[in-house]
């Protein structure tokens, strides 16, 4: 695995499942990683559209000074397997994601879980608005976890959004 791929999978009418692998200095444990990204240019980023911004106050619907490394939480694959599942059929949604666009990102994300061994999600979701940036609503659904596998030189990224 190493940085800079990615995968934009299509949800709904506009939402997506981005998935990429970033560089990583050698880390000692999972926690150094995510101390690194949130300090890592990949992570100032809206996630809005197929090119990449780059937004040094911006992580995704969020100001990029309001989320610090204890906002991931360590999950285990199984916690993840629960929330993939209800990512889906976001509330509010009058029908789920269809089963040509889920079975891709399913598998994906199958293939994400093997090759790791730890999951952190971000807690923060499209509900946590007083932590939006001024067009942070533009988002309806925003999801991430990052995957990290002790001694790489690359995590993995998943976030699912709606715009």
């Amino acid at each position: 695995m190493t940085g800079q791929v990615r995968k934009i999978l299509p949800l709904w009418h506009y939402g997506w499942c981005d998935h990429d692998c970033l560089p990583v200095p050698p880390s000692h444990s999972p926690e150094e990683v995510i101390a690194h990204y949130i300090q890592s240019d990949e992570f100032g980023t809206s996630f809005v559209g197929p090119k990449r911004d780059s937004l040094v106050d911006i992580h995704g619907p969020f100001l990029r000074a309001a989320i610090s490394h204890s906002d991931f939480e360590l999950i285990s694959h199984k916690e993840f397997s629960y929330l993939l599942a209800s990512i889906r059929q976001p509330s509010g949604f009058s029908s789920p994601a269809s089963d040509d666009d889920w079975k891709p990102v399913l598998y994906l994300a199958s293939e994400v879980v093997k090759r790791n061994e730890c999951c952190f999600k971000l807690r923060f979701t499209e509900n946590d608005f007083e932590k939006f940036h001024e067009w942070g609503s533009v988002l309806d659904v925003f999801r991430e976890f990052i995957f990290v596998k002790a001694g790489c030189e690359a995590f993995e990224r998943l976030v699912f959004g709606f715009d």
